[in-house]
């Protein structure tokens, strides 16, 4: 290994933790907490420095092609790999490559030079690979198994009033409302994402061996061949279905209010529910109640085409919803004022219009200039 990569490794325990992050995040047992926890880690500007260091790194040998040796080929090489080439060659060889760096050409066997350069070559690429392996958290020849697996997260964190679509490689086409954080790790057997905080409309490509889940603070949504859409924004959750069928399970809450009537997961340790085109389930901050309601389909991602729509939602919840799309700060200053329920459609290109209505009919809502 690289002795000044080692040195910046044991010297620098920000390197070491991205590089155990970075073989994490790699791997096929990851949980959507962990995803979130790293997320949470990266959130500090010396953390995603040192991550993308790593990243960087690994890249470096990403598009390196060596060749393997063939079993000739291994049976004529003496080289144990315990010494320097160099060192190996004036042991073994001392009439070659000690003063005249071209003269071992002259005097082994084109096949066999040709062989021994690659055979260098790869060594060469080998020890670059450890190299990143050791500062990724000594895991060696397994993490070359997991990059070959694939699994590097893809974040996208948008800003107000920033849309973005994201591609991912099995088809499925991710929609990123404003203000939005969002991770997505594609694994052999599974696709997680985790939705920070924001909103997004996904278009899922169903594949039964490989469940679709994203991740919500402890709320679980997984696809069952579906296009639906999430928003998690002021400590509430909603899920909406456009098409097909969608199984959320989230904590039982505290407050066991009508819990009798509430599905369960088997271990009884979630609420389970299963939400068909059409349906949508609230999960707020300020009741822990879940309400399921009928939808039109058509309400689903409307966002997209700069509408947003609220049903019987907290006041405070929506303005910080707008706030997403709107370059003036929007305040509700009374918290009693913030839990009155709102059923609205606004149009992104009037929320100023919008709320200016709102503050004529309610005291302590105002739009403050700037940010």
């Amino acid at each position: 290994m690289d002795r000044h990569l080692q040195a910046q490794f044991e010297a620098d325990p920000v390197l070491r933790q991205a590089a155990e992050w970075f073989v994490e995040l790699r791997g096929e047992s990851i949980s959507g907490e962990r995803i979130a926890q790293w997320q949470q880690w990266l959130s500090e500007a010396v953390h995603r420095q040192a991550f993308e260091r790593v990243e960087s790194f690994w890249r470096m040998t990403a598009g390196v092609n060596a060749r393997w040796p063939t079993g000739a080929e291994l049976g004529r090489d003496e080289y144990a790999g315990n010494e320097g080439i160099a060192a190996w060659r004036a042991r073994t060889r001392p009439d070659v490559a000690m003063n005249d760096k071209r003269c071992w050409l002259r005097h082994v066997p084109l096949m066999e030079g040709t062989w021994r350069w690659s055979l260098a070559g790869f060594f060469a690429l080998a020890a670059s690979t450890l190299a990143v392996a050791v500062i990724t958290g000594l895991i060696y020849w397994p993490a070359i198994s997991v990059f070959l697996q694939g699994g590097a997260p893809i974040s996208v964190h948008t800003g107000i009033g920033e849309q973005r679509t994201l591609t991912l490689q099995d088809g499925t086409i991710i929609s990123v409302g404003p203000d939005t954080v969002l991770t997505a790790v594609l694994r052999t057997h599974s696709r997680t994402i985790v939705l920070k905080t924001g909103e997004a409309y996904f278009h899922v490509k169903w594949d039964p061996a490989r469940p679709f889940t994203v991740h919500v603070a402890r709320n679980i949504v997984t696809d069952l061949g579906t296009t639906f859409d999430v928003r998690h924004v002021d400590g509430g959750i909603v899920v909406s279905i456009a098409e097909g069928v969608v199984r959320v399970t989230t904590p039982l809450p505290l407050k066991r209010s009508g819990a009798k009537s509430w599905p369960t997961s088997p271990n009884g340790r979630l609420l389970a529910f299963q939400l068909n085109a059409g349906q949508r389930l609230a999960l707020e901050p300020f009741d822990a109640t879940p309400r399921i309601s009928s939808i039109d389909p058509k309400w689903v991602g409307g966002w997209l085409q700069g509408r947003l729509h609220y049903l019987d939602e907290p006041l405070g919840s929506v303005v910080v919803d707008l706030d997403r799309y709107s370059t003036r700060r929007i305040i509700v200053d009374d918290p009693r004022i913030a839990r009155l329920r709102v059923t609205a459609v606004v149009s992104v290109h009037d929320i100023d219009a919008w709320v200016a209505s709102l503050s004529a009919v309610v005291s302590g809502t105002s739009g403050a200039a700037g940010r």
